[in-house]
This record gives structure tokens, C-alpha cells and sequence, in this order.
């Protein structure tokens, strides 16, 4: 269905407006085709590129980086998962290489969020401006039929983008205050405990005060969901 969605609006798009002359000298760059079969051509061609340009290609980009994001929240849901099946027993080594896993973990997220701050602020732009565009056409005073294909192109390019990118981007904050939870839990159970397991204790207050890290826009914006 994605693939062809494209070629699904175009051929839409050709049957409502191959009789709007605007439409094919646009298409046609400024040619007088007289044969409406390569009218028909013409202007389904061109839609056809309209659409996987600001649709198919944006939507796609965006649906990359949020599994690529989506793989790093699922290693932090791993490491929480590990983290709160550990018992007394656990020797003190694996607190270190527990430490030391996360701080490799939380590297790679940094590298991530440095990676992907400018091409999310570049993705999010185009969504804002598909929206506008919608917005502007819909306020606009000449209207025409053959525009609604077009713009829903737009509203769904931009609802996708801005939607997919924030819910996805924003599960990493998630997934690590999860393991800040975690590790204070972990803390009042061992205070609680009878066993001395100071050392233990102070490896998982380290990791219970590690800020959290957001994605952002070149660093203006943060992607979070606020909770109420």
C-alpha cells in the first residue's frame, strides 16, 4: 500500500484536473500538448513525482529513524528488564559490569541524539511546511477540486512526520527514567535488607542519578511526552 499510494493519488489527481489548463501548462512547462492521451501522461507523471516527493520520501525517512530509534529504546527496555530480575545474591563484579554496560548504553544514545539532531530538525520543518501549505490552500480564495488530492498529500505528510518522529524519539526519555525507578527501587529494597551491600547500593545510586537524555531539533527542541 505505500508503495503504491503514489501512483494510486496520481492517477486520482490526472482524472479530476487533465482538463485544467493551469494544471497543464505547469506540467507541461508551458508546451500546448494538443493529444489528450500524453496530457494524460503528462500530468500523471508529474503528480506522480509531487507525491513520492512529499510523501512517499518523507514519510519513509522518518519511519527509518524511528526504528532506529524504536532499536535503541528496545536495549534500554532490556537493560531495565535485567535490571529488575537482579536479587541479593548477585555479586558485587556484576554491579560493575552492570555500571559499565550502562555507560556504554548511554554513549551510544548521546552519539545517536548528536547524529540525529539536525536531520530530525530538517524532517520536522518539512512536516511544519506541508501543514502550512495545507493551511495556506484551504484559506486561499481560488479553491479548486483537483487541490484536495494534493492536499491531502500534505496534511498526511505532515501529521505522519510530526506525530511518528515525537512518539518514537520520545520513548528513549522514557525507557531511562524507567531505569531510574528501577534503581531507586532497587536501593529501598537493599536498605531494607539486613545484608551489608553498601557498595552495591552506591553503583545503583549511580545510576539512579543519571540525567536523562532527550533527542532534539539541533538542540531547540526536546522531544517529550508530557504526563499530567
Amino acid at each position: 500500500m505505500y508503495l503504491t499510494a503514489p501512483v494510486l493519488l496520481a492517477a486520482v489527481f490526472t482524472s479530476v484536473a487533465q482538463e485544467e489548463q493551469d494544471v497543464i501548462d505547469f506540467y507541461s512547462c508551458g508546451n500546448k500538448p494538443q493529444d489528450k492521451t500524453h496530457i494524460k501522461i503528462l500530468v500523471f507523471i508529474g503528480e506522480y513525482i509531487y507525491c513520492t516527493a512529499f510523501l512517499q520520501f518523507p514519510c519513509l525517512i522518518a519511519l527509518s529513524f524511528g526504528v532506529l530509534i524504536h532499536r535503541y529504546g528496545l536495549i534500554l527496555r532490556q537493560f531495565n528488564v535485567y535490571l529488575r530480575s537482579m536479587n541479593m545474591q548477585v555479586k558485587y563484579a556484576n554491579y560493575n559490569d552492570l555500571l559499565r554496560n550502562y555507560n556504554i548504553i548511554e554513549e551510544r544514545i548521546r552519539l545517536l541524539k548528536r547524529s540525529l539532531s539536525l536531520p530530525l530538525f530538517i524532517v520536522l520543518l518539512n512536516g511544519f511546511f506541508a501543514l502550512y501549505t495545507v493551511l495556506s490552500f484551504s484559506l486561499g480564495n481560488d479553491f479548486r477540486p483537483y487541490m484536495v488530492v494534493e492536499m491531502g498529500c500534505n496534511a498526511f505528510s505532515g501529521v505522519f512526520l510530526l506525530t511518528s518522529l515525537t512518539v518514537f524519539a520520545s520513548g528513549i526519555p522514557h525507557f531511562i527514567s524507567e531505569i531510574k525507578n528501577t534503581a531507586a527501587f532497587l536501593i529501598e529494597e537493599r536498605q531494607l535488607s539486613e545484608l551489608n551491600i553498601d557498595k552495591e547500593i552506591r553503583i545503583l545510586e549511580r545510576i539512579q542519578k543519571k540525567e536523562l537524555i532527550y533527542l532534539s531539533e539541533c538542540g531547540i527542541v526536546d522531544f517529550k511526552i508530557v504526563s499530567s
